[in-house]
């Protein structure tokens, strides 16, 4: 119960869009129950959303990274059961950054990630990372992933107007 007053205090502390706010405490909390820690980084910081972003885009966007983030340390030793996330309003720029300390992404299908139906874990229908790229696509930002053998890290970066 503790660690939940926590994440939820480092939440409402930094992020004062009530959307994204409630998304990152229930994702912290069901995360929990599955064994992975996700922690909020402390540069994180918001405000309001880029105009380019709609409420719903945003919760495409950092819901799905979460979750692959989380199905990505599930099953690895403890110590790399973890995510970060950081979400920062800059000048010109609103980025959301999501690592995980997983195996990281084959080679073979890191290059295909975002394309619908292509997906790195067996039985899952790839949609989460295509819809991911699209919203991205759609409010004028870019994508990046960045994977090695020790985790993967994704960022966004949109426009501030």
């Amino acid at each position: 119960m503790a660690l939940h007053h926590d994440n939820y205090a480092s939440v409402i502390e930094r992020v004062h869009h009530p959307v994204l706010a409630g998304l990152l405490v229930a994702q912290m909390s069901v995360a929990r129950q599955r064994g992975v820690e996700v922690r909020l980084n402390r540069q994180t910081w918001i405000e309001s959303l880029p105009e380019s972003l709609g409420s719903a885009e945003a919760v495409t966007i950092v819901a799905n990274l979460i979750e692959n983030a989380i199905e990505a340390v599930a099953h690895m030793p403890a110590a790399r059961r973890k995510a970060t996330v950081r979400i920062v309003e800059g000048r010109e720029h609103f980025t959301i950054t999501v690592r995980d300390f997983g195996p990281g992404i084959a080679p073979k299908t890191a290059d295909l990630i975002f394309t619908r139906g292509v997906s790195s874990k067996a039985g899952h229908p790839g949609i989460g990372l295509a819809l991911v790229s699209e919203a991205v696509a759609s409010a004028n930002g870019k994508i990046t992933v960045e994977s090695k053998p020790q985790g993967t890290v994704f960022k966004v970066t949109l426009p501030r107007d």
